[in-house]
């Protein structure tokens, strides 16, 4: 078929030209790659310095860890020094104790009385424990049950001489315990004073009375 444009030529649709503008692709292309080349140059470097760094401190670690190796062992003399320091603190604090107890037992000293030992003794003994009691006039609430437990028993041995003969050495011995327990500076410390055995004895051609008087300390508080 044939088209023929009838129309004016004012109306007649006229064609336009269009014009790309010219684009440098070269030197882009030269400033991308240069951008590659810095950015993988920049990245280079800071990987080279991250490991330089890293050496370093690995350097820095060996030569401190001779050091650290001192530092531990002066922490452990210091802790073993502190551990040896409280020991001759109670050592000290158990010395003026004892002194104190002589002390006492000097005062405490009575006429015709001649000490001649102390002997300090420690032993375990298992000790009974009852069970729960009801109040008075009423059944308990649980069942009675005894238990056992480990008890430390301390005791302290005075041994010596009564010079006398017969009822006189007794009474001078029976005096001397009566003495040790009105001591209040000594008494204190012990739970049970006790006259042990009496029986005669011979010193340097005079007739004596050996005896021995045994003091039980007040148990120990819990947590010493």
């Amino acid at each position: 078929m044939i088209e023929l444009n009838l129309l004016p030529e004012e109306l007649k649709k006229k064609k336009r030209k269009i014009e790309l503008p010219e684009i440098p692709i070269i030197p882009i292309v030269i400033w991308v790659v240069a951008g590659m080349v810095a950015i993988q140059l920049i990245l280079g470097g800071l990987i080279y310095v991250s490991k330089s760094q890293l050496t370093r401190l690995g350097k820095e670690w060996e030569s401190l860890a001779p050091k650290k190796s001192e530092l531990d062992e002066i922490k452990k003399n210091i802790a073993d020094i502190d551990k040896k320091g409280q020991a001759i603190d109670e050592l000290i604090v158990r010395r003026l104790r004892w002194s104190g107890l002589l002390n006492e037992i000097s005062d405490s000293l009575t006429a015709n009385i001649w000490l001649r030992e102390f002997f300090y003794s420690e032993r375990n003994v298992t000790e009974t424990v009852k069970g729960p009691k009801g109040l008075a006039g009423r059944k308990p609430t649980a069942k009675k049950t005894a238990t056992t437990r480990a008890v430390k028993v301390r005791t302290l041995t005075l041994s010596g001489y009564a010079l006398g003969k017969g009822g006189d050495a007794t009474d001078y011995i029976t005096r001397f315990v009566e003495s040790l327990k009105d001591n209040k500076g000594f008494a204190k410390h012990f739970a049970e004073i006790g006259q042990g055995p009496i029986k005669k004895a011979i010193v340097e051609g005079q007739e004596v009375m050996s005896f021995a008087v045994i003091c039980k300390f007040n148990p120990e508080k819990k947590g010493r």
